[in-house]
């Protein structure tokens, strides 16, 4: 080997050596990531998501954490702000860190929802199945009571779905935080960020959501007789507030059930509290559910069966209901003298049925009538 190429290893050997004392060694730890060619950086770990107070949250809140793949509908008119993020793809997910007792996931249910899967300070809670058929169902409300403090909710999708859907959609409209049993207006939280000076979030909105009854029940029919979709009339009144005199009712609506047995009913701004709920259908005796606690969102209200015979609406069965039925007897949808509050069993002819239905509830009283005598 010639003396020039000795001096060329020589060189090449020394540089290896400064290289090594000029470069940190791996030992002391990691090197930072980096993305290599023209555009090489150094990623920053990620930020530590704020933690959200007493309010509402809606879905593009910076106190929200998403991972996954989500869509924004911007054109959910009746959800809480207006639009919604939603996905299909299994173990998407979003993360809400909050200080409270009470935490609200409101979401959608519809023929196309999948099943949700819930965690709770990373306890795993009991499936939501979001199905529901027919047109879809905003502002759904799903609550969970957790001991004052530090909390974190998670939601994902899965792979899961109802038996009858036909999709794997979970959405997310927003969240409710609440403390003490009442919503307070929350300080605003600056979400840290790498420059020096934090971005405040905007104050969450502290507004009540729509209140909502889904009323389920059944109408009393002859055996055999499909199920009915009839007009169901509502009443709400203060807990113990029904009696002499009555006063008037805080809600007072009508609308039709599904086939169910079920229908929704939208209450407004209903400040939370407990309500005597009196349930009546257009020839039936009322039923009362007493003290129920009406919050945020959806409350089910069991009011199980109707007993028919009520031809009068006067919430009971007596001989006065015997005199209309009877002008009505025989006669079918169409002809003189036929009656649809006289059609008991629904089957648009007044007959034996609708007579047995009258007579089997006949000297009942209606649990509207019994409470203001």
């Amino acid at each position: 080997m010639s003396r020039r190429s000795l001096l060329a290893v020589a060189a090449a050997l020394v540089a290896l050596v400064v290289l090594a004392l000029i470069l940190p060694s791996t030992a002391a730890g990691p090197l930072p990531s980096m993305v290599l060619g023209d555009r090489a950086r150094a990623f920053p770990a990620p930020l530590a998501a704020p933690v959200a107070g007493p309010g509402l949250y809606e879905d593009d809140s910076g106190y929200l954490t998403f991972d996954g793949h989500w869509d924004v509908d911007p054109s959910a008119s009746q959800a809480s702000g207006g639009e919604v993020r939603y996905s299909n793809i299994a173990g998407s997910s979003v993360t809400l860190e909050f200080e409270g007792d009470r935490v609200t996931w409101i979401t959608s249910k519809g023929p196309a929802e999948g099943v949700a899967r819930v965690w709770i300070d990373g306890v795993y809670q009991p499936e939501a199945d979001l199905y529901r058929p027919g047109a879809r169902l905003w502002q759904v409300a799903i609550a969970y009571t957790v001991p004052p403090g530090r909390h974190q909710i998670k939601v994902a999708a899965s792979n899961s779905h109802n038996m009858n859907s036909t999709g794997y959609r979970v959405t997310v409209d927003a969240f409710l935080v609440e403390s003490g049993g009442s919503l307070e207006s929350p300080t605003p939280t600056p979400i840290p960020t790498a420059s020096p000076t934090p971005t405040p979030i905007p104050t969450a909105t502290a507004a009540p959501l729509t209140v909502r009854v889904e009323a389920h029940l059944a109408f009393q029919r002859p055996r055999g007789h499909p199920r009915p979709q009839l007009p169901l009339h509502l009443l709400v009144y203060t807990a113990g507030a029904v009696g002499p005199p009555s006063p008037a009712a805080l809600f007072d609506g009508v609308a039709t059930t599904h086939l169910d047995g079920t229908v929704i009913f939208d209450l407004g701004a209903v400040p939370p509290g407990r309500y005597d709920l009196y349930a009546k259908g257009d020839h039936t005796l009322s039923r009362v559910v007493a003290g129920v606690s009406l919050v945020a969102g959806d409350t089910r209200v069991d009011f199980g069966l109707l007993p028919e015979g009520d031809v009068d609406g006067d919430d009971v069965v007596d001989s006065l209901d015997f005199d209309l039925l009877e002008q009505a007897f025989g006669a079918q949808t169409g002809e003189p003298g036929y009656s649809d509050v006289a059609d008991l069993s629904g089957d648009e002819v007044v007959d034996i049925s609708d007579l047995s239905l009258l007579a089997g509830n006949h000297g009942l009283d209606g649990a509207a009538r019994a409470a203001i005598r």
